[in-house]
């Protein structure tokens, strides 16, 4: 079982998949005390954070408005040190999110259906917490 940890942090999660949204905040509000903003497009979680800034953004990388690379590039116009997380189902999408893994640290990509333990452990990381669960 993993042990709750609290933060108080902003975390944004973007799927063009509602379920996957859904899962991915309930994991996330389960085991942590974050303020999760989630968001089935991209472009509404762009125009959100013009006035707020994420503490880490958890990100699919195959959406159809605006791909989660470039969000996450966009996202870091703005925010330069925006840690990412990015979720992938495709084995073809997980190289363009390598990709900004060698470019734009930090950033830690996820394959689809992640465990739960693994999302919270990539967030805990993105976040800098080293509690053990």
């Amino acid at each position: 079982m993993l042990r709750r940890f609290r933060t108080g942090r902003f975390v944004l999660v973007v799927d063009d998949a509602p379920s996957v949204v859904q899962v991915v905040s309930a994991a996330l509000s389960a085991h942590c005390d974050l303020d999760i903003r989630p968001f089935i497009s991209s472009a509404g979680a762009l125009r959100y954070c013009r006035t707020r800034e994420p503490d880490v953004a958890v990100l699919d990388v195959c959406m159809p408005d605006l791909d989660g690379v470039t969000l996450a590039r966009a996202l870091r116009v703005h925010y330069p040190q925006l840690p990412i997380v990015f979720m992938t189902g495709s084995p073809a999408d997980v190289a363009a999110a390598e990709s900004e893994v060698r470019f734009h640290p930090p950033v830690r990509v996820l394959t689809k259906p992640a465990r739960v333990a693994t999302l919270v452990a990539a967030v805990r990381a993105a976040l800098g917490v080293h509690e053990p669960l």
